[in-house]
């Protein structure tokens, strides 16, 4: 899952984080999907108090689209498993 950007004063750490996650993306073998919940949070927006840590609201936004993500892999891939989140 990609590194997902900053505001405020650590808006600059922004193109540091999107090369570390197109490294990333590439570097992975090709049978593992990448998510990339920086272009989604870029794309819909979050709210931050600091600059660095999300609100609630933004935190459950990407919790619902990783798990979107995840479930689009499985049916994709036909295999069948069970994920655990804790939060």
């Amino acid at each position: 899952m990609a590194e997902t950007p900053c505001c405020y004063s650590y808006s600059k750490l922004n193109c540091d984080i999107a090369d570390s996650n197109a490294k990333m993306q590439a570097g992975l073998n090709e049978n593992i999907e990448f998510i990339d919940a920086y272009s989604f949070i870029d794309q819909n927006g979050f709210g931050s108090s600091d600059g660095l840590h999300y609100s609630n609201t933004t935190y459950k936004n990407i919790y619902d689209y990783v798990i979107s993500e995840i479930k689009k892999q499985r049916k994709k891939s036909g295999i069948i498993w069970r994920l655990t989140l804790c939060l």
